[in-house]
């Protein structure tokens, strides 16, 4: 069985996608564990440049993120506040 994203608003499929296997599950997993084992020595300066790069990312992209977003939960683009 496929995973699907809806869009609420119009009861519109978007995408389907298929599930993982378990083999993948554990192999990303292992692969988040062993980001964590080395993020977690980051220093807080660093950490604070990739959340501002981010934030700036978000911001450059607002309106491809807020047309994804509107159509995940289904509500019209007009009534969003930025």
């Amino acid at each position: 069985m496929g995973i699907a994203t809806v869009n609420p608003s119009t009861g519109e499929t978007v995408k389907t996608f298929e599930p993982l296997t378990s083999e993948a599950i554990d192999s990303k997993l292992a692969q988040a564990h062993r980001t964590f084992e080395q993020y977690r020595y980051t220093s807080f300066a660093h950490r604070a440049e990739r959340l501002h790069a981010a934030a700036n990312l978000l911001i450059e992209e607002r309106e491809r993120f807020g047309k994804i977003m509107t159509v995940e939960m289904g509500k019209p683009i007009a009534d969003r506040h930025c």
